[in-house]
């Protein structure tokens, strides 16, 4: 019984600083880092910023990609191997751990195009939060080219991914914002791909979104899809409301 108890001591242990050195760079959030964005009638909370990883490799099944706040994106592998990390995985996990909101694949909340409004759809009434300072937050909604509130960092965003716009589309949080003019910024994206690529150890990088405010008001976003080299419209993003103050 001994050498058992030890022997799993030492698997936890390795678990353990395995974990740690993963995230060695990744420290809690704290409610008084975000930051209250206000448009309008409306505040919005958003998250500190991170850069995206100077160089990213699509590794072997289960290897991290990248993170932001803690929270790790992983690869599918090659073509081979199980699709667990997808898309819409990656955005349930993040709301969950972030937010701490009860999200999970099998709730029917829809393919990557569509689960920014589904996730606003289920927690679109107010709740507590402790990243908020146990305030209420809500999931709020924003149809692509008819709304004037824009995403802020740690928003949900889902797009179409192919010219025709059909197909399960594909969905990603908002982790840095760059303003380019006046009514323009761009926002770099934190994912998971769920289709496999062809090889391993093949080096990738992030996609991104311009958003453009219109003449009345609206804003709309175009990702740029790096592996497709082409622009492809969103269907619209979620914003965290703080309800309360």
């Amino acid at each position: 019984m001994q050498i058992k108890q030890k022997y799993l001591v030492g698997v936890v242990s390795i678990l353990y600083f395995s974990f740690y050195w993963m995230n060695a760079n990744a420290q809690p959030l704290n409610p008084s880092e975000i930051n209250v964005e206000k448009y309008g009638n409306k505040s919005f909370l958003a998250l500190p910023s991170e850069d995206p990883p100077s160089s990213m490799t699509w590794g072997a099944y289960g290897d991290v990609i990248e993170s932001f706040h803690g929270i790790a994106a992983y690869s599918n592998g090659n073509r081979q191997s199980d699709r667990t990390y997808q898309c819409t995985e990656l955005v349930h996990r993040f709301i969950r751990e972030i937010w701490g909101l009860p999200t999970r694949l099998g709730l029917g909340m829809g393919d990557g195009k569509d689960l920014a409004k589904g996730m606003a759809d289920r927690f679109g009434s107010p709740q507590t939060s402790a990243l908020a300072n146990g305030q209420l937050i809500s999931l709020e909604y924003f149809p692509n080219g008819s709304s004037p509130f824009p995403p802020v960092v740690g928003s949900i965003v889902s797009m179409h991914f192919n010219s025709s716009l059909k197909g399960p589309g594909h969905v990603a949080i908002i982790r840095k914002i760059e303003p380019l003019s006046e009514g323009k910024f761009q926002a770099i994206l934190f994912d998971q791909h769920g289709a496999a690529q062809d090889k391993i150890n093949i080096p990738i990088e992030y996609d991104v979104v311009d958003f453009t405010r219109d003449r009345d008001g609206n804003w709309s976003g175009e990702v740029y899809s790096w592996k497709y080299k082409r622009f492809y419209p969103t269907t619209g993003w979620t914003n965290v409301e703080l309800i309360s103050s």
